[in-house]
């Protein structure tokens, strides 16, 4: 039997493959709780101890998804591996340890675990004030936990995941003498367009938000701004470094790329095509 031919039905139990999940979801419900029971139940709104725990109780779910997800690409890989699975393949699009639900089920979870583990203080109206109402703390506290588990994604994508890449592809460009580096430029390259995002925040009090902010943000690039729209110099000069290393980098790649073809063609002999007679 060959590798691509392998059944869903030889796959190893949900569980199996979902000890680490398992484990880290536990662990952090059980965390959440114990912060939880700090707080009684005849507490108010303004208790000192309800925001601290709070954003304990979010951090702990962003950090759970994080880990999650890390174990999650290890386990995609060796799944990949197992199959000798191909980009563009669909034939294992469909498997259950290639669906997204699968995969991610402990993740999905995990807020709405944190959510139901909240439930009996904001029923005892701990959270309760003048301006909102039950209805209103429960739409926030179940938006809550999700959000921090998408926090949870973007840190795995923003960071986590470049800063890998980077380690990874920088042993393995070493250890290759330079032939195998796309992993370490990708990750250096993410890594850039994150140090644009952080220190471009740090740098300029944007007027708009989202795509409407962009040429206000060009403009700030490029020295088209009032100065008092300026929160920091030094963060726009950063700013604009890594602009110009983003823009640069994949120049300089594709130039090298062409030289490295060009000099495969040049060493390649020419075939004598003339017989003699």
């Amino acid at each position: 039997m060959t590798k691509s031919s392998i059944a869903p039905t030889e796959k190893l139990p949900f569980l199996k493959h979902r000890v680490f999940d398992l484990i880290v979801t536990s662990v952090s419900l059980i965390v959440i709780v114990a912060l939880l029971l700090r707080i009684p139940f005849s507490a108010d709104a303004y208790d000192s101890r309800l925001t601290p725990t709070l954003m304990s109780i979010f951090a702990v779910v962003t950090l759970a998804v994080v880990m999650m997800l890390r174990q999650d690409a290890i386990r995609l890989a060796k799944y990949q591996k197992k199959v000798d699975y191909q980009p563009g393949q669909t034939e294992h699009r469909n498997d259950p340890e290639n669906t997204f639900f699968y995969r991610w089920f402990f993740i999905w979870s995990l807020p709405l675990l944190a959510f139901i583990a909240l439930l009996p203080w904001i029923i005892a109206g701990v959270f309760t004030t003048e301006d909102m109402g039950l209805v209103s703390i429960l739409f926030f506290m179940f938006l809550g936990p999700w959000m921090a588990a998408l926090m949870g994604v973007l840190i795995a994508a923003m960071v986590l995941y470049p800063v890998e890449a980077t380690i990874r592809g920088g042993i393995r460009l070493i250890r290759t003498g330079g032939k195998e580096g796309g992993q370490f430029y990708v990750g250096v390259y993410l890594l850039i367009i994150v140090g644009v995002i952080i220190f471009g925040s740090m740098a300029v009090e944007m007027q708009r938000s989202g795509a409407a902010g962009i040429p206000e943000f060009v403009a700030a690039l490029l020295g088209f701004i009032a100065p008092e729209h300026i929160k920091s110099e030094l963060s726009l000069w950063i700013t604009r470094g890594l602009v110009v290393l983003a823009v640069g980098i994949p120049v300089v790649v594709v130039q090298m790329a062409k030289r490295k073809d060009n000099a495969k063609g040049e060493a390649t002999p020419e075939v004598n095509t003339s017989h003699t007679k």
